[in-house]
C-alpha cells in the first residue's frame, strides 16, 4: 500500500508540473484543489489500510485475547473510510484534473467530459459498493495511457510565451542600446 500511495503522489505531481509547464494560463484554484485532493486521498487510503489491517497486527503482536466486536469494527471502519471519504477526494481529483486538461485542450474532449462524469458519479453516489473503488484507478490508468500514447503533447498554441526583459529607457525616451 505505501508504494501505491507513493506512485500516485509521484504521478499527480508529475502531471501538475507537466500541465503547469505547458499551459498558457493555469487555473490556480483547480490546480490547488488537484494537489490537496490527491494528498488527502492518499492519506485516507493509508488510514483505511491501517484500520483494515489492525486486527492482523493485533494477532501477530499481542498475546492477549481479541475482542470480537473490535475485530469486526476495525475492517468496517476501514472500508467506510475508503468508500465514503477517500473516494470523495478521488472525485475531486478527477473533476479538477479533467477540468484543467479540458480547458487547456491537452487531452481529447471525450476524456475531459467523461472525467467530469466519473468525478460527479464518485462524488454523488450514495451507495457503499466496493466496485466504486475500482473506478478511480481505471480512470487514472486511462489518463496515463492517453498521456503515453501522445495525446499528452501540449498544443503549440497553449505553450507559454518566452519572456524577454523590458528594454530600459534612458532619460529623453532613448533605449539603453541607443536606438
Amino acid at each position: 500500500m505505501p508504494f501505491a500511495g507513493i506512485a500516485f503522489l509521484w504521478f499527480a505531481d508529475a502531471l501538475r508540473i507537466w500541465i503547469g509547464s505547458g499551459v498558457l494560463r493555469e487555473n490556480l484554484l483547480l490546480s490547488n484543489i488537484q494537489v490537496a485532493s490527491g494528498i488527502l486521498f492518499v492519506g485516507m487510503v493509508f488510514a483505511a489500510a491501517a484500520a483494515i489491517s489492525v486486527m492482523a497486527a493485533t494477532v501477530e503482536f499481542s498475546s492477549g485475547p481479541i475482542d470480537p466486536m473490535l475485530a469486526r469494527l476495525f475492517p468496517e471502519f476501514g472500508r467506510t473510510l475508503l468508500i465514503f471519504f477517500a473516494l470523495k477526494m478521488a472525485a475531486m481529483f478527477v473533476i479538477s484534473t479533467a477540468n484543467i486538461c479540458r480547458k487547456a485542450g491537452i487531452l481529447p474532449r471525450w476524456f475531459g467530459f467523461s472525467g467530469l462524469a466519473v468525478g460527479v458519479a464518485l462524488l454523488l453516489t450514495p451507495t457503499v459498493s466496493p466496485w466504486l473503488v475500482v473506478v478511480f484507478p481505471v480512470w487514472v490508468l486511462v489518463l496515463a495511457a492517453l498521456l503515453l500514447t501522445g495525446a499528452g503533447q501540449v498544443p503549440a498554441d497553449a505553450t507559454r510565451p518566452t519572456l524577454t526583459p523590458p528594454l530600459e529607457t534612458a532619460p529623453g525616451g532613448q533605449t539603453a542600446g541607443g536606438a
